[in-house]
């Protein structure tokens, strides 16, 4: 904790993805997607420190990251990226707790998928949204 107001933090965001796509002709019904950046964030405002005392936030950070992609058996690709990955994210909303924790969590990140090797591996923008409860 650097202030009661802002702080720098090690964070593990895992996500898991299977949504339902198609490209063109080709029907991508059902893929299994993991995306795990690991990065060093610099939090001001809510949520910097469990003293803080403001109703809204926000935080900048940025580390490693590995996407991996499971395709359907029809594709027989499977695709790993790994890359740097930079995040920007807002808080919001003061809970109705003796906590002043944030309801609302907003962001946005970018990974730059550094082995680009003619399988189709692009860059990922990623926009999220978090309710706490």
């Amino acid at each position: 904790m650097l202030s009661h107001n802002s702080s720098l933090s090690a964070n593990i965001n895992t996500g898991v993805g299977i949504p339902g796509l198609s490209y063109g002709f080709v029907v991508l019904s059902s893929f299994f997607q993991f995306h795990l950046p690991i990065t060093i964030n610099y939090n001001i405002g809510n949520g910097a420190s469990k003293n803080s005392s403001q109703t809204t936030g926000a935080y900048v950070g940025a580390g490693p990251c590995l996407d991996f992609i499971a395709a359907p058996y029809s594709l027989r690709e499977n695709a790993l990226s790994i890359g740097p990955v930079v995040n920007v994210g807002f808080r919001f909303g003061a809970s109705n707790g003796d906590d002043n924790d944030a309801k609302y969590d907003l962001r946005f990140s970018y990974m730059s998928t550094l082995n680009k090797n003619g399988k189709g591996l692009s860059d990922i923008l990623g926009i999220n949204f978090f309710y706490s409860f």
